[in-house]
């Protein structure tokens, strides 16, 4: 048993189980951060034009309801703001500023396991290739014969197999990351402008 995980392992065919495994969590990852990563769970514009009737009909009570009724980041924010209206500007403006990047910091960290997910897969790739090659000279070795480059060749083939499945599961992972910080930026702005929005033309007008 023990020696046939040994030759698995040599052989590169650990590692390539071990990099399918990575890419099947890099897609569930993936397809999760596209399914929840869109504009309305981030900043919605419903919400917004919402909120705002109610917020200048001082209707605070259904302005309750109505950002409890809602998980995007905004909601969270418009939350924070409406429980501490009544302390000073700065202080208002503050934490909400602080409320909005711990929503975008909690954002970049879900999609954290796709840059190390980008990081390792080539770098188990070139672990099975070197293994593979270590046995591949293992053979020459065995045999005594150097010449004959058919007894290394299927060796080295297989070696080099698990480079191309890191690279394989790498780069993907590598575009999805970019991606979705790409998208990130782009939202963190918007969660920006809006805060923004709900402190100087709610609030202060409120006050």
């Amino acid at each position: 048993m023990y020696g046939s995980i040994l030759n698995n392992f040599q052989s590169g065919g650990l590692i390539v189980y071990l990099l399918a495994g990575i890419s099947v969590v890099g897609l569930a990852i993936a397809f999760e951060r596209m399914m929840n990563l869109r504009s309305e769970r981030i900043v919605s514009n419903d919400l917004l034009l919402k909120a705002e009737r109610l917020w200048k009909a001082g209707d605070f009570n259904e302005l309750h309801i109505l950002v409890d009724g809602h998980k995007c980041v905004m909601s969270r924010v418009v939350k924070v703001i409406l429980k501490h209206r009544r302390k000073s500007f700065d202080n208002v403006s503050m934490i909400a500023s602080d409320s909005a990047n711990s929503a975008i910091k909690k954002e970049l960290h879900l999609i954290y396991p796709l840059n190390i997910i980008a990081t390792i897969s080539p770098l188990l790739g070139l672990l099975g290739t070197i293994i593979g090659m270590i046995d591949a000279f293992r053979m020459i070795v065995l045999t005594g014969v150097s010449g004959d480059a058919t007894i290394v060749a299927d060796g080295i083939s297989r070696a080099l197999v698990t480079t191309a499945a890191g690279l394989i599961v790498g780069i993907p992972a590598l575009a999805f990351y970019h991606y979705f910080k790409g998208r990130i930026g782009r939202f963190s702005g918007i969660v920006e402008e809006s805060t923004n929005t709900i402190l100087y033309e709610w609030l202060l007008e409120d006050k």
